[in-house]
């Protein structure tokens, strides 16, 4: 990639419209280590970690705080993604994120957001869900959402509800103790980590 486009502010703040970043938010109902930023860099798909975007190219740092690296999806080039840990009151969030302005580097992104005017979502999707799918594997935890985030929920308790899961806009990773408390009647596949996917577009119904 580009390190001029790389390391230009303004291809990491998209904020005119409600696509301005793809993600994957896993959130934990515990303190997280800083080893967990370095083992999140570890997985194939990710080159990196810098501690800023204009380290581009130098030697990588995984101290914690938010992370600079490039990330592969299939036979796509490489782009540019961040990650961070975000701490509220009850829990903390480990987020990977992918700019806009980076995603169009490699596909066109348009509105609706659906595979129908996305085809590259899949594609997109697969390479997150196989990395939360790696991240449970060593870090369990509840759920985790790839394209939107649900702040501020405590997900030790109740409020991680059948409606605040908004199944089938996104995909979700449930854990198996998640899935049978919330007995979501969607389609879905279990993961070899246990984990069952609820893809997007999945047409809810609740039992």
């Amino acid at each position: 990639m580009d390190r001029e486009f790389y390391i230009n502010p303004e291809n990491w703040e998209d904020h005119d419209w409600g696509f301005s970043w793809y993600s994957l938010y896993i959130p934990f109902s515990r303190r997280l280590t800083p080893d967990i930023v370095d083992y999140l860099w570890r997985h194939p798909a990710l080159t990196g970690p810098w501690r800023q975007r204009e380290s581009f190219g130098q030697p990588f740092d995984a101290e914690s705080g938010e992370h600079y690296g490039l990330i592969s999806f299939g036979s796509y080039p490489p782009i540019g993604c961040s990650s961070v840990v975000i701490s509220e009151a009850y829990d903390e969030w480990l987020d990977l994120v992918v700019p806009r302005s980076m995603l169009r580097q490699i596909v066109d992104v348009v509105e609706p957001r659906d595979e129908a005017h996305n085809p590259w979502m899949p594609t997109i999707d697969g390479v997150f869900i196989d990395i939360a799918a790696y991240i449970y594997a060593r870090y369990p935890y509840e759920f985790a959402l790839i394209d939107r985030w649900l702040t501020g929920l405590n997900v030790n308790t109740p409020e991680v509800t059948y409606n605040t899961m908004t199944f089938g806009e996104v995909p979700i990773l449930l854990s198996p103790d998640l899935w049978t408390r919330l007995h979501p009647d969607v389609p879905y596949t279990v993961l070899p980590t246990g984990q069952y996917l609820i893809p997007r577009q999945a047409i809810p119904s609740h039992a």
